[in-house]
């Protein structure tokens, strides 16, 4: 019989050299072979933890919501870039942090959270510190959308958004991004 000397490995484990007793053998000791399992248990729990995720974020409405908020938000900047606050008199070459400045507030009026007229670039001072300057933001606003457009935003409409819709308006303010900043740089 044609009997090959075996050869030493590495241990997966502690990298320590050892003989191994079968072709498929990676660890040196009981001791590693738990640590190895143990190893192998987490890789795979952390696979399905990732294929959960996919699942979970296709049907988390809080989270579809906040992206769909997110594309918006960016949306309503890009639109207004060239414009200054709605409620200030600062330009659009000032230096600070610009927000989606709602009219009627999405806590107050969550169906206008995606309506383009209740939402214009406003200054984070104007948004946060003043709560949004309604003062100052509302004959802005009537100059900008007019009163019929205006009077619109009064209109109450109880929309119940689901994932679908959420998912929807990512995507179409995702185009929207797009075609705007295509429109920039021709």
């Amino acid at each position: 019989m044609n009997s090959k000397e075996i050869k030493p490995k590495a241990c997966a484990i502690c990298s320590g050299e050892f003989i191994p007793f079968s072709t498929t053998a990676r660890v040196c000791s009981p001791t590693c072979a738990i640590e190895w399992n143990r190893q192998k248990d987490i890789k795979k729990a952390k696979k399905k933890h990732v294929a959960r995720k996919k699942v979970f974020y296709a049907s988390d409405i809080k989270l579809r919501k906040r992206v769909a908020q997110e594309y918006f938000n960016r949306f309503i900047r890009v639109r207004d870039i060239n414009k200054g606050c709605i409620s200030c008199d600062k330009t659009e070459l000032w230096k600070g942090q610009w927000h989606a400045g709602h009219f009627k507030t999405v806590g107050a009026r969550s169906d206008l959270r995606f309506n383009e007229d209740n939402c214009h670039k406003q200054c984070s001072p104007c948004n946060n510190h003043l709560s949004g300057n309604i003062a100052e933001y509302t004959p802005r606003l009537i100059e900008r959308i007019g009163i019929k457009r205006f009077d619109a935003l009064t209109l109450v409409i109880n929309k119940k958004y689901t994932c679908d819709d959420y998912l929807q308006i990512e995507e179409e303010y995702k185009s929207k991004i797009k075609a705007l900043n295509a429109k920039r740089t021709t």
